[in-house]
């Protein structure tokens, strides 16, 4: 079995996801390098991630640990749970910040991540807690596919492939997702513009986020790291 320390990372910025324009626009409000450095403004411990400040994870599904780059980095491993356990929410972040509705402000996602094997489907969900609802959920479907989950028109969602694009393991992938408040949604993966909808945002606030899967087999390993929430004004 692949170890999550195969996992290389590099670390990507706004810069060609979002024009150049929109990072001066766009204000930090979330930031979690999963640091376990004594200084730091928030520190973890090795070990089970559930219940440190804040993220929530179920038992023996999610820990602090070192990955990537002779085990040099400090992420969370993820390991799904198999078959009988079905789709399932593993991971829950904190609360980043509350965000008053309507406040007419874009949001952008920016999170580092990657899997050991392609035979189980994975979910980064982006929420509004104070709303109850999905912003949207970027769905890794086991033999490579990727897919977005947008509104269907009908008050429910579907989910839309990303054209053009497969993930595969043992691959580093920088994830950027903008949520406008005009309803447009952008996907971007590794510095690559791979989805534009028009209308797709079913709450323009990201005030969380969740990792899930399909439980397809036990074991299976996702790493994710270096999560942050920017929000302002992105460049039309």
């Amino acid at each position: 079995m692949i170890r999550l320390s195969q996992i290389g990372v590099l670390v990507t910025t706004l810069v060609l996801a979002l024009a150049a324009p929109s990072q001066a626009a766009l204000q930090l409000y979330y930031s979690e390098p999963f640091s376990v450095a004594p200084n730091a403004p928030r520190q973890f411990e090795f070990g089970e991630l559930n219940l440190q400040h804040g993220w929530r994870s179920i038992p023996g599904s999610a820990a602090i640990t070192r990955w990537g780059q002779g085990d040099r980095r400090v992420g969370v491993g993820v390991v799904s749970r198999g078959s009988a356990f079905g789709f399932e929410t593993l991971v829950t972040s904190p609360k980043f910040a509350d965000i008053p509705e309507p406040n007419g402000k874009d949001y952008a996602l920016t999170m580092l991540f990657g899997f050991t094997s392609s035979d189980v489907t994975w979910y980064i969900t982006p929420k509004n807690v104070t709303n109850n609802v999905v912003v949207t959920r970027v769905k890794f479907e086991r033999g490579g596919r990727i897919w977005i989950l947008v509104p269907d028109g009908q008050g429910g969602g579907a989910f839309e492939l990303v054209p053009n694009m497969t993930w595969s393991p043992n691959v580093n992938y920088t994830l950027v997702l903008a949520a406008r408040a005009d309803g447009r949604l952008h996907l971007s993966i590794d510095q690559r513009q791979v989805a534009d909808f028009t209308g797709a945002a079913f709450v323009p606030g990201i005030e969380a986020i969740s990792i899930e899967t399909d439980n397809e087999r036990t074991g299976r390993g996702m790493v994710f790291d270096k999560i942050r929430v920017r929000d302002g004004r992105i460049e039309r």
